[in-house]
């Protein structure tokens, strides 16, 4: 987020800009990084998935993933589309639609899991504190 704010300064120089991109490059590593950290965690112990799912508090946590890489796409947009061309474009567009489906299953399954395990949001707030 702070590679988007420096990017979209109204008094922006150069510097800026490169600091911007310097930070975009790092949070993609980042990104990418602890993705794949998660992804080995759970193809190398897949009963770790399900018992995070049927968790009260941790699957709360998926919506993390969309709404970061929803900042990855728009520094994409902005930095790398003006200096790659169209395909950037298409592969900012693809990345999207990603998050989108993601975004969405992820909005359909926390409610309905809160309502079939019965946990109330006291309940949540309890488990979180402790």
């Amino acid at each position: 987020m702070v590679s988007i704010l420096l990017y979209r300064l109204p008094y922006n120089g150069v510097w800026l800009w490169y600091l911007s991109v310097i930070l975009f490059v790092f949070d993609l590593g980042l990104y990418l990084l602890f993705t794949l950290i998660s992804a080995l965690r759970y193809i190398c112990y897949p009963e770790i998935w399900t018992a995070m799912l049927r968790h009260p508090v941790e699957p709360l946590f998926l919506g993390t993933f969309p709404m970061s890489l929803g900042v990855i796409i728009e520094m994409i947009i902005f930095v790398c589309t003006p200096a790659w061309g169209p395909w950037a474009t298409i592969m900012a567009w693809t990345l999207w639609w990603i998050e989108v489906v993601i975004s969405v299953a992820i909005c359909f399954y926390l409610p309905l899991t809160m309502y079939v395990h019965g946990y109330s949001i006291s309940q949540i707030v309890l488990l979180a504190d402790s």
